[in-house]
């Protein structure tokens, strides 16, 4: 008596939504079949201007989420039709109605939200470009899209912004120098904020590379192809196998924290180097070696040598910075560094931990992890570009060499950090990157020879590149939009693709 008063009440608001909308559903093949099961649903939008009414639906449990798709677009009267995706208890929809609900053990008398938004479509290829040597090392910048590359040969690239509207243009090396005598193991650009070309003394960017050989060094890359080195940071015993920058737009603030093979973190701040170096570039002297060396028809053809001796007395030589806490923690290699905030870092290693620093202090406040090796770190709420505090939610990502990504609340205890795993590589995942524009999609790269694309709300990814004919090495987001993907790896090749506009 209950059920059949149950059905009673529902049944009014279910046959006056069907009537209102049965044009459409009819249209999207959505229509109730006699004997067919039946599943009770309500459609949000996370997009306004996608929205239908949010009225409950009687629709056939047999749909999937093309189905979904189908309907929603003939609600709208959308044409060209988009597609949508589907998150159903904050899951994304990947088997029918009838068998989502199986799982979840819910009752036909339930009403089941479904949550829908625009389809993340398959990214394609923009540009590439060939080096001489694996590319082990990438970083990109997003306030001009500008991409910065480490390469075994020990060279580090910078390339001007790839251009998304007009993929024929290929990717631009405006910089190209020898950085260490060894391997470069991770780059950053340490001026997050700031754009190719902007700053008044012919800056291009300000970086920082890594190497095997143990040594971190801090660059001034300006507008002529060159690149000067501002001081050179020497502490770690081991190979630097990460590094993080934060700087503050228009503070002048330039802390790096670095990851080695010795098991140690450093925490560096160049400020002050950088700010004497720059200041040492003032515009007087820049112009007046422009005159000396333009000027008249002799001048004109001065030597290639002399050239370079003027510039040699312009640039300082590189000062030597010592570190201003080392952290000691880690038994293992450190795989990974991060800032969470100007105030806290977030480290991983080969012993399998996260530990969480307290950049004042020098003290570690807490710890998660497991007994696997992390071999690649990436944190959602990493705050490289400004924010002062330590966001309230801190979900990382590692990866494994079995080709697991795992995922963790770095806040919660450690009992309870572990959350979803993600399972698609078959080896060993050698880098990750979650996207500065969504705080759900993560890039993963691996030795499989892919990247793979995730919505970590889904247990499956949602694309993946087979583009690489070796081993991928390192790979970020980029582009001014955050929608390019961009990887390298053992094949030599730098490969830039673009999520299409929805």
């Amino acid at each position: 008596p209950g059920r059949a008063a149950s059905r009673r009440r529902r049944k009014p608001v279910v046959l006056k939504t069907t009537h209102r909308l049965r044009r459409h559903v009819v249209s999207a093949r959505a229509t109730m079949a006699t004997g067919e099961e039946q599943v009770i649903v309500r459609l949000v939008a996370e997009v306004d201007k996608y929205v239908v009414s949010d009225e409950p639906l009687e629709l056939p449990a047999k749909l999937t989420r093309y189905g979904l798709s189908e309907l929603v677009n003939h609600l709208l009267g959308q044409q060209p039709p988009v597609p949508f995706d589907f998150l159903a208890d904050g899951e994304l929809l990947r088997t029918s109605l009838h068998k989502f609900m199986q799982l979840r053990s819910l009752n036909g008398e339930a009403t089941l939200e479904l949550r829908y938004f625009p389809l993340v479509r398959e990214p394609e290829k923009v540009t590439e470009h060939v080096h001489a040597d694996w590319i082990s090392a990438l970083a990109s910048r997003r306030s001009d899209g500008a991409i910065l590359t480490g390469s075994y040969d020990g060279v580090a690239r910078l390339f001007s912004a790839v251009d998304l509207a007009n993929p024929s243009d290929p990717v631009h090396a405006l910089c190209v120098f020898d950085a260490h005598p060894s391997p470069l193991k991770c780059v950053s650009f340490v001026e997050s904020g700031a754009n190719l070309g902007s700053s008044a003394d012919g800056t291009l960017a300000v970086l920082a590379t890594g190497s095997l050989d143990g040594g971190l060094r801090v660059w001034l890359a300006s507008g002529d192809g060159r690149a000067s080195c501002v001081c050179v940071c020497a502490a770690h015993e081991g190979s630097v196998e990460a590094l993080s920058s934060f700087s503050a737009p228009g503070s002048g603030v330039v802390q790096l924290a670095s990851g080695s093979r010795d098991g140690t973190v450093c925490v560096w701040d160049a400020s002050e180097k950088v700010g004497e170096y720059r200041k040492s570039l003032d515009a007087p002297a820049r112009k007046i070696q422009v005159k000396e060396f333009v000027d008249g028809k002799k001048r004109r053809k001065a030597s290639a040598a002399s050239s370079e001796e003027a510039a040699e007395r312009v640039a300082p030589p590189p000062a030597h910075l010592s570190p201003v806490s080392v952290l000691r923690a880690h038994s293992q290699p450190v795989t990974g560094v991060q800032w969470a905030g100007s105030e806290t870092l977030v480290s991983s290693s080969w012993d399998g931990a996260m530990h969480v620093w307290d950049v004042r202090t020098a003290q570690r406040t807490h710890t998660v992890g497991g007994l696997k090796a992390i071999q690649s770190f990436a944190l959602s709420s990493a705050s490289e570009s400004g924010a002062v505090q330590m966001p309230a939610s801190l979900l990382a990502a590692t990866g494994h060499d079995n080709g697991a990504v795992q995922l963790w609340d770095v806040r919660a205890k450690p009992s309870e950090a572990a959350a979803a795993k993600l399972l698609s590589h078959s080896t060993w995942v050698s880098a990750l990157a979650f996207s500065e524009t969504s705080e759900f999609l993560l890039l993963s790269a691996s030795h499989d020879q892919t990247v793979k694309m995730w919505d970590i709300r889904g247990k499956l990814p949602l694309h993946s590149l087979d583009v690489h004919t070796d081993k991928v090495l390192a790979a970020c987001w980029g582009g001014t939009d955050g929608g390019a993907i961009i990887s390298g790896g053992a094949d030599a090749r730098l490969l830039v693709h673009a999520l299409p506009s929805s």
